[in-house]
C-alpha cells in the first residue's frame, strides 16, 4: 500500500464490498443463476444486517428477555425502529421464493415473487442476525410455508383463499400448524388420529360444515394464530394410506366457544411458545386446501420448502458462529499469546469453515434442483440437507460457546444460547434425523433396485444381439 502522501487526491478508503465482496458468500457453482440485479438485492441485505442488525441483536435480546414481548415484537423499540430503516433500503416487501411455476405479482402489492436460488442467498443473508429474521419475516417459516401451500394448491373458498394470502403476507396475521399428536410418534404423519367429519350443504357448497374432534401437541404459537392448518383424517374408508387424510384450513375466529381447549407446553421458553390443542365437536365452515385425501402429499411439499429454508438460515447462523469464534479469539490471551494464534484454533476454525461450505452447497444444490424440477423431485436432496446441516451448524455453535466459556452462555450478551436452541430444535421439527436418514436410504435402494433391473434387461439384449 503507498504511503498516504503519496496517495492520489481521488483516493478513498475501500469499503466493505471492495474488501469482501458479495461474490465471497456465493458458491461458485451458482453465481452464474444471479444478474447484476439480484447481486444489487443482495448487496442491499448484506449492508442492512451487517450496520443495522447486527450491532442491535444483543439490545434486541435483552429487550426481549427483560420486558417479555415474547410473540409481540412488533411492538418492541429496535424492531420499530429499523422497521421504517427496512424501508429505506427498500426491503420492507415480503420476498416469496417460487420454483419454476410462479406467480403474479399484482395479487399483493406487499410481496415480490423470486426463485428459489434467490431467496436461498437472502435466507442464508438474513439466518447471520436474529432481528433480521424478524424483520424480513423469516423467524418462523410456518407463515412462508402456509403462503407456498395455499399459492400452489388453493383452497375451498376462494375469498378466503385470496383475503388469507394478503393478510400473511402483510404480516397482519400468523399461522400455524397441527400436525403432531401426543399418542402417536410425531415422525411419521400417517399416524395423525385426529377426525375431520364433513357435512356437505343442503342448497350450496358454502353450506358445507366440518366437524373436528382429536387433540394436536407441540403445536407452535397456536394460541397467538388466526390461521390454523390441521391435518385429520376425512377419508377413513379409502383404502389407501396415503389418501387417507386431507389439510383443514380454519379461521380461528370461525371456532365456536367450548369446542376447543388450548394448554401452553412448559418449555421453560427454550424453544418457542408451545401448545396443546383439543377439539371436541368443533364444527367450522368447510375449507380444505387442496384435494379431499391429499393432505399428506402436500404436507410433504410444505415441509420440503420449510426445511431447505430454515437449513439455510442456519447456514448463515453458523457464518456469524465463526465470526464471532475469530472475534473473541482475537481478543483474548492464553499463556502470553493471542488465542487466534493457536494451532489447535486455526485447526477447528478450518474444519468448521469446511463444514459450513459443504451445507451451504447441499442447500444451494437443493434450491436449483427446485427451480428447475420442482420441489417433488428435490426430496432427496432436500432430506440430506436437512439430515445433514442442523446436526453440523448445532455443534458448530456449540464449539463456539465452548471458545467463549461462561460468556458464551448468556443470552443477553450474546446471540449463541439463541443459535444453539434453534440449531438443535431443528434436528427434531419436521421428522428427526433418523427418520430422515432411513427415507434417504429407502430412496437410495429403490432407486439401485430400479437401476440394477434395467441394467440387467439391457445387458441381456445385447447379448441376444
Amino acid at each position: 500500500m503507498p504511503n498516504v502522501s503519496d496517495r492520489p487526491k481521488t483516493y478513498k478508503k475501500p469499503a466493505l464490498e471492495d474488501v469482501d465482496p458479495i461474490t465471497n458468500y456465493i458458491p461458485a457453482s451458482v453465481l452464474d443463476k444471479f444478474d447484476e440485479r439480484q447481486l444489487a438485492r443482495f448487496k442491499k441485505v448484506r449492508k442492512f444486517v451487517e450496520f443495522e442488525c447486527l450491532p442491535l441483536d444483543t439490545i434486541f435480546l435483552q429487550e426481549s428477555i427483560l420486558f417479555e414481548y415474547k410473540n409481540d415484537w412488533e411492538t418492541c423499540p429496535v424492531i420499530i425502529t429499523l422497521r421504517k430503516k427496512l424501508e429505506s433500503y427498500g426491503l420492507h416487501k415480503m420476498f416469496v421464493p417460487m420454483d419454476h411455476g410462479g406467480y403474479d405479482n399484482s395479487l399483493n402489492e406487499n410481496w415480490e415473487i423470486v426463485n428459489m436460488v434467490e431467496f436461498a442467498m437472502i435466507a442464508f443473508l438474513v439466518g447471520r442476525s436474529v432481528i433480521a429474521s424478524y424483520l424480513f419475516h423469516l423467524d418462523d417459516l410456518i407463515n412462508m410455508g402456509t403462503i407456498q401451500v395455499l399459492l400452489r394448491h388453493g383452497c375451498t373458498n376462494h375469498e378466503i383463499w385470496v383475503r388469507m394470502i394478503n393478510d400473511l403476507v402483510s404480516n397482519n396475521i400468523k399461522s400455524c400448524l397441527m400436525v403432531s399428536e401426543r399418542d402417536v410418534a410425531g415422525s411419521d404423519a400417517l399416524n395423525t388420529q385426529t377426525k375431520c367429519r364433513i357435512i356437505e350443504g343442503k342448497e350450496n357448497e358454502a353450506d358445507s360444515m366440518m366437524v373436528l374432534n382429536g387433540e394436536k401437541w407441540f403445536i407452535k404459537d397456536a394460541h397467538d394464530s388466526e390461521v390454523w392448518l390441521i391435518l385429520c383424517v376425512t377419508e377413513p374408508e379409502e383404502g389407501n394410506i396415503y389418501r387417507k387424510h386431507s389439510l383443514c384450513l380454519v379461521n380461528r375466529n370461525d371456532v365456536p366457544p367450548y369446542t376447543t381447549k388450548i394448554e401452553t407446553i412448559d418449555t421453560n421458553e427454550g424453544i418457542g411458545n408451545f401448545y396443546q390443542v383439543t377439539f371436541k365437536d368443533c364444527k367450522v365452515p368447510l375449507n380444505i386446501v387442496g384435494e379431499r385425501g391429499e393432505g399428506y402429499q402436500i404436507l410433504q411439499t410444505k415441509s420440503s420448502i420449510t426445511r431447505l429454508f430454515q437449513c439455510l438460515k442456519l447456514c448463515g447462523m453458523g457464518q456469524e458462529s465463526l465470526r464471532l469464534s475469530n472475534k473473541r479469539a482475537a481478543e483474548r490471551k492464553v499463556f502470553g499469546s493471542k488465542l487466534q494464534k493457536s494451532e489447535c484454533f486455526k485447526f477447528e476454525l478450518a474444519h468448521w469453515r469446511i463444514k459450513v461450505e459443504t451445507c451451504k452447497l447441499l442447500c444451494f444444490n437443493a434450491a436449483i434442483k427446485c427451480d428447475y424440477e420442482g420441489v417433488k423431485a428435490a426430496r432427496e436432496e432436500i432430506g440430506m440437507v436437512k439430515a445433514v446441516t442442523p446436526k453440523e451448524i448445532s455443534s458448530l455453535v456449540d464449539w463456539s460457546i465452548q471458545l467463549h466459556g461462561c460468556y458464551g452462555l448468556c443470552p443477553t450478551r450474546t446471540p449463541l444460547s439463541h443459535m444453539w436452541q434453534v440449531s438443535r430444535s431443528s434436528r427434531i421439527n419436521d421428522a428427526p434425523d433418523e427418520s430422515l436418514i432411513a427415507q434417504l436410504g429407502r430412496l437410495e435402494i429403490s432407486n439401485y433396485n430400479k437401476f440394477q433391473k434395467t441394467y440387467d434387461q439391457e445387458l441381456l439384449a445385447l447379448a441376444g444381439k
